[in-house]
């Protein structure tokens, strides 16, 4: 039942990936700027020595030059974490190029002060979230291939980064492991992604990538714990799930506070 249930998910992203491959051969209305793998140059890497203290996890967020208050409200929440139940953890921004000369210099100095943006010269357009995605893979690649997991996340999340540390844990495993709605198979799917058709929709192409790899995706936890979809908040509901999509920076300070003030809450009879 378990290997029907993996054969399901998997034949999913497979479908998924067809299903947009159509939609990305419409025509746009401003084609995107497309560079291959590798092309273009870093103006921004972050402040990190991966080969003298690994971490165990390393987050990507992907982001905006106009997402300062998200950028902030992680970096004062699940982003300033740097040690979870003694595992190294570490939160990095990703960011392409605008073309407002105060949006650069304002990001600039914001890579500056923070040193947690990874940064290429690429336009900062929806359209170019893979190529935005695929330089947080490329960083990883040749700046931090010794982190045990890498995840990939949006700046509307909370990510609940104790508990995905303990079932990480739980799982033992960090080679060609892929979960959620991603783990240290990210050079892996750096180094095969030149030979897959580029497609705008990040999650898909890197879906494609993880299939020409025959890497399957794997449950975190028997119970759902990625909730893409959104989720009413509660102390207990949130101690126990790993990430929940469409979070306001307003909701995320809110909720964090409320859980930090709340550790001595029991939840075992919810």
């Amino acid at each position: 039942m378990e290997f029907m249930k993996m054969r399901l998910v998997y034949a999913f992203i497979l479908m998924m990936g067809a299903l947009c491959l159509y939609f990305s051969m419409e025509p746009f209305e401003e084609p995107p700027h497309i560079l291959k793998k590798g092309q273009g140059k870093f103006l921004q890497l972050p402040d990190i020595d991966c080969k003298q203290k690994p971490p165990f996890l390393v987050l990507l967020v992907t982001s905006s030059h106009k997402q300062l208050a998200a950028r902030m409200a992680i970096r004062k929440t699940w982003g300033r974490e740097t040690e979870v139940q003694g595992q190294r953890v570490k939160t990095l921004f990703l960011l392409g190029a605008s073309d407002s000369t105060d949006e650069m210099n304002a990001i600039a100095q914001e890579g500056k002060q923070y040193r947690d943006i990874i940064q290429k010269d690429f336009k900062d357009v929806y359209f170019n979230l893979t190529l935005k995605t695929m330089m947080g893979m490329e960083w990883v690649h040749h700046f931090c291939p010794q982190a045990a997991f890498v995840m990939k996340t949006d700046s509307d999340m909370f990510v609940n980064i104790g508990y995905l540390t303990e079932l990480l844990l739980k799982k033992n495993k960090t080679s060609r492991f892929f979960t959620g709605h991603i783990s240290d198979v990210a050079s892996k799917v750096y180094s095969v992604s030149e030979s897959v058709p580029f497609l705008k929709l990040e999650d898909v192409f890197v879906g494609l990538c993880l299939a020409k790899l025959k890497i399957r995706p794997e449950e975190l936890h028997t119970k759902q714990t990625f909730f893409p979809g959104g989720l009413r908040f509660s102390v207990c509901r949130f101690r126990k799930i790993v990430t929940c999509h469409y979070v306001s920076p307003k909701d995320l300070l809110t909720y964090w506070q409320i859980l930090e003030n709340s550790q001595e809450q029991n939840c075992s009879a919810v």
